[in-house]
């Protein structure tokens, strides 16, 4: 029996598998529930098959007639390495699919400046207790201010007419007066505006130093006083006589003089200068032209270089990024008399930036981080033609400037990103100021808080998933850019000179149209130009153009947008 059974195995062994089969093949027969032996099934596919040929599907009597209808395809080599659907979710590290073709946004900011300083030569006050007193004619509301009729009795100063129907109003209301003046009359000092000497005071500076100066109303040492020493406290009454202080100040030099802790002559950098919203391993290199940037008269143009990488870590969800600003720019040692060096190499304020996801999606993904701008630039000085140092500015300022990222990718081809930007400084600058007898620390100088809203549109006109295609992806990308302070600027006054912003709260839109080109998957150019919106005092630039190129590293590539997981 046992003979009998092996010989049947042998016998169907050999029976021919049919038309299409192939003798070579091994196969392997076991036995029907009916007791007869089944049709052999192939259980080794030889390599030239499995790379080449669709295998065939079987046939014979044992065979279900529908498994002859289903097509077996060819299997290529390397498919059961292939990480899955779950492996490939992350943008270089992060998010799937086109989040991670996004390129980075191009920014617009160069923020530098935020500083000046002039040189006063001259100042004039004038008492009108030499001239005409000031008499009060009427009781005006508790909240209105205390106008103050003049006779118009003329005089002049140095030979300049001054006008006679000038006219003294308070800068502070009745009640305000009233209670200066209840408590002790004598000895208060009642702020005004200034009367309409301007002019005048102008024409004397002019005569005794030639024209090219600047006159300012000095508001804050003008004052009126009672001019009667016998006056008991009380209320503002008819007849109160007066008299007034006004002082005016001329400068006959203004130099702008940066402040460090904006990133002085080099500019200061935002999160949407060559970032995405998605952490990703790179390097990175910028390179940025400004034109006409008024950093000194006539305008700088600046040429700035940043290089630096970023790094992702915790599985590709947070990234760290350094960037070193340098620029070719103003000598952040700059001379009174203009003769500045306006080509001189300047190490900027170094960033360092953390950023993590927090929401993600298929078609939308939202990070937010924190960058931290370090004082490695240099310290900002005005010199004399001698040498003198006048002011010295250090740069000690660490500011922080947290930020919301959100990029959103409805298919393949469209792309819109930004970002919301808030920059703080953490400590401020202590300003030195020669009076005289040397430098000598005068008071701290407070950079402004900003606000930086980034907006970015754009579409891939052309992508390839070839790994060995030169030309792997181009772009086009529109963004608009608000930077807004949120404060006052500041300044710094003491003996003849004032180092500090004047501008008091400053507003820009910028827009930057650009154009991305990606090679080879992992290397990426982009060309942008930004052009200032509406003009003003407050505009950076006349023009800007900037370029780009990242590098991507690591087991990654736009078509796995991910590390790999082997």
């Amino acid at each position: 029996m046992l003979c009998a059974r092996f010989f049947g195995i042998v016998l169907a062994a050999a029976i021919p598998l049919g038309a299409n089969s192939k003798a070579e093949t091994p196969t392997t027969a076991f036995p029907a529930p009916d007791g007869t032996m089944t049709r052999a099934v192939k259980a080794i596919i030889p390599a030239s098959l499995a790379e080449e040929e669709p295998l065939d599907p079987p046939e014979g009597p044992f065979v279900p007639e529908e498994l002859g209808e289903i097509e077996i395809k060819p299997k290529t080599l390397g498919d059961e390495f292939a990480p899955s659907e779950q492996a490939l979710a992350g943008a270089y590290g992060a998010a799937a699919g086109p989040q991670a073709a996004a390129p980075s946004m191009i920014g617009d900011l160069f923020g530098g400046g935020g500083g000046g300083s002039r040189v006063l030569i001259d100042s004039l006050y004038i008492n009108t207790g030499f001239q005409e007193d000031f008499y009060v004619s009427a009781i005006p509301p508790a909240d209105q201010p205390v106008v103050i009729a003049r006779s118009t009795a003329p005089f002049s100063i140095e030979g300049v007419a001054f006008p006679t129907t000038s006219t003294m109003y308070t800068t502070i209301n009745r009640a305000a007066v009233d209670s200066l003046l209840s408590v002790d009359p004598i000895a208060a000092m009642i702020p005004v505006a200034e009367p309409g000497y301007l002019s005048a005071v102008d024409q004397v500076f002019v005569n005794r130093h030639g024209s090219g100066g600047a006159t300012e109303y000095a508001a804050s040492r003008s004052y009126a006083y009672i001019a009667d020493s016998n006056r008991i406290p009380g209320p503002l009454a008819i007849a109160d006589e007066f008299g007034a202080v006004w002082y005016y100040d001329y400068y006959i030099h203004t130099i702008n003089v940066p402040n460090p802790a904006a990133g002085g002559v080099v500019g200061r950098m935002k999160i949407a200068d060559n970032t995405s919203p998605m952490p990703r391993d790179r390097l990175l290199f910028n390179y940025s032209y400004f034109d006409n940037v008024p950093l000194a008269t006539g305008g700088v143009g600046v040429s700035r270089f940043t290089p630096g990488f970023e790094k992702t870590f915790y599985g590709g969800q947070a990234s760290f990024e350094m960037k070193i600003p340098m620029a070719v720019t103003l000598d952040s040692i700059l001379v009174e008399d203009g003769s500045t060096d306006l080509s001189h190499g300047e190490l900027g304020n170094m960033g360092l930036t953390f950023k993590a996801l927090v929401l993600q999606r298929r078609n939308w993904a939202c990070s937010v981080g924190m960058t931290i701008s370090v004082p490695t630039a240099d310290d900002t000085r005005l010199v004399a033609t001698d040498g003198t140092q006048l002011i010295h500015i250090q740069n000690e300022a660490v500011h922080l400037a947290p930020f919301v990222g959100l990029l959103w990718t409805p298919n393949d081809c469209f792309f819109a990103q930004g970002f919301v930007q808030w920059e703080v400084e953490a400590n401020p600058n202590p300003v030195f100021i020669n009076q005289g007898n040397g430098l000598a620390y005068v008071d701290d100088i407070h950079d402004t808080t900003y606000q930086y809203v980034d907006v970015g549109i754009g579409q891939w006109l052309y992508q390839s998933n070839s790994p060995c295609q030169r030309l792997s992806g181009v772009a086009w990308t529109a963004e608009l850019h608000w930077n807004y302070s949120l404060k006052a600027t500041d300044f710094v006054e003491a003996g003849n000179y004032r180092a500090g912003d004047l501008s008091s709260v400053q507003e820009l839109f910028n827009l930057t149209l650009g154009l991305h080109v990606e090679f080879y998957e992992r290397t990426s150019l982009t060309l942008g130009y930004t052009t200032p919106l509406g003009g003003g005092r407050d505009q950076q630039f006349d023009g800007e153009f900037r370029l780009l190129v990242n590098r991507r590293f690591g087991p990654q590539s736009r078509i796995t947008r991910t590390p790999t997981m082997y």
